[in-house]
């Protein structure tokens, strides 16, 4: 139990064990526990019945007990008995010895009661309160569900009575649906950066992390055997040993993964330099520039404007130009898009997370496409008959890129927009038809260039 206090949080752990147990394999998940619960940098309060008489020292469950604390920094309260003239009842902590104490309360069973009190918890670890994010759970089992939904909308609704805003109504549908079954969850930003830095290392195996964790153990057991002066060498060759081969596994791992992603791709090179260059990138560093979206809106509109003013009016230099060059008489008219079509358009769609506005993304469409495209096609061209581009889709998501200059002034920041992913879709139907138009009716200027 993680309990939060207004200035400190704490790790609550209740444990027992068996009387008749195996005491080396209670040790050492005890050790794993405390290893795991460290990386929290809380205080650690772990308290039940060990059936481990501490007041025996010179007994080998005791002397093994205080030898595994040792090692991870953590020590027993209790010194008093709890049943009978045995004390087997206790709690291990981290806390500074001044900060803990316990005391011996009415027995409830066959065991007194044993009491803990703590003071000056904030003063332990970094209790800072991480930054909280919002996620979505884009989970299998979710997006079934989702999947679900959307097959059971009854979608001719939004196109009865002659309605112009198909596609709003459609887009309304979809992400309704998509909070109901794949919602947003508010997770610590600690939890957050591990989670995507492992889904990067696909290649890191269970086996891997029981590496580490014996790593982990050796390391604190190395500093004890230094503390006391005891088996250094010995624990020394042990843990250079251990992380050698821990590091050797990631080392050979990694370059396996990265062979199969290379030779799986369909332009080897450049996958190559992908995770040449992935290698290479710095940490970006985490500065507050204090510079508030209102800063970056009003700077980014302002300078359209600017460069509109600046532009000034073209249609003479337009009709101008024109008339000096071979004009078709050919109508051009939009063509309705078939279910096909639009399947085309999103399979070709590169695989990315990155969430538009509505927290769509090209992965999630790919998955659900078969349960949408039919009405998602009949909303295209019913813009592409009404010549109306939707509302809905007039939004994008604005990512402020550093460019160079003073880091504190929006001027040094260029906007990149992330359009929805349905306007991306009716995009490439519009594209398409309009390039074909030109080509097939030589309207493109053979001194056009692309860059």
């Amino acid at each position: 139990i993680n309990l939060h206090f207004s200035n400190s949080r704490v790790s609550l752990v209740s444990i027992y064990r068996a009387p008749n147990s195996d005491l080396e394999i209670f040790l050492n998940s005890l050790e794993q526990l405390i290893l795991h619960l460290s990386k929290l940098k809380w205080p650690i309060l772990i308290c039940g019945d060990i059936n481990i008489n501490v007041l025996m020292e010179s007994e080998n469950a005791t002397l093994a007990l205080k030898n595994v604390l040792r090692t991870v920094d953590c020590y027993y309260v209790n010194n008093k008995p709890t049943r009978g003239t045995a004390c087997l009842d206790n709690i291990i902590t981290n806390l500074p010895r001044n900060s803990v104490s316990s005391d011996i309360k009415e027995p409830i069973s066959d065991h007194c009661a044993l009491a803990a009190k703590i003071s000056n918890i904030h003063e332990h670890g970094d209790n800072t309160t991480p930054e909280k994010v919002q996620v979505r759970c884009f989970s299998n089992r979710n997006i079934e569900n989702f999947i679900g939904y959307l097959e059971s909308v009854n979608w001719d609704s939004i196109f009865s009575n002659g309605q112009t805003d198909s596609f709003d109504l459609f887009t309304k549908l979809f992400t309704t649906g998509m909070d109901s079954y794949i919602p947003v969850k508010t997770i610590s930003k600690r939890n957050s950066d591990s989670i995507l830095k492992n889904k990067k290392r696909i290649w890191y195996t269970n086996e891997h992390l029981t590496m580490k964790r014996e790593v982990e153990s050796l390391y604190h057991k190395l500093q004890w055997a230094l503390r006391y002066n005891l088996f250094v060498a010995e624990m020394r060759k042990k843990y250079t040993v251990a992380r050698a081969k821990y590091k050797k596994s990631l080392h050979l791992a990694e370059i396996e993964s990265n062979g199969v992603l290379i030779n799986s791709a369909p332009n080897k090179v450049k996958k190559a330099w992908e995770i040449i260059n992935a290698q290479k990138k710095a940490p970006v560093p985490k500065d507050d520039y204090n510079i508030s979206a209102d800063d970056f809106n009003s700077y980014f509109i302002s300078s359209v404007a600017e460069v509109r003013e600046a532009v000034g009016q073209s249609l003479s230099a337009a009709m101008d130009l024109l008339s000096k060059n071979q004009v078709v008489d050919v109508e051009f008219r939009w063509k309705p898009v078939s279910c096909d079509q639009v399947s085309k358009y999103v399979s070709v769609m590169k695989s990315s997370k990155s969430n538009d506005v509505f927290d769509v993304n090209a992965i999630l469409v790919q998955r659900v496409l078969p349960s949408i495209v039919c009405p998602l096609t009949r909303c295209i061209n019913q813009c592409l008959q009404s010549g109306e581009f939707p509302q809905s889709l007039k939004e994008s998501k604005v990512v402020p890129i550093y460019k160079k200059g003073d880091k504190t002034s929006a001027s040094s920041y260029r906007p990149i927009s992330v359009v929805p992913i349905f306007s991306k879709i009716m995009e490439k139907a519009v594209k398409h038809q309009v390039s074909e138009f030109f080509e097939s009716n030589s309207l493109f200027s053979k001194f056009q260039f692309g860059f």
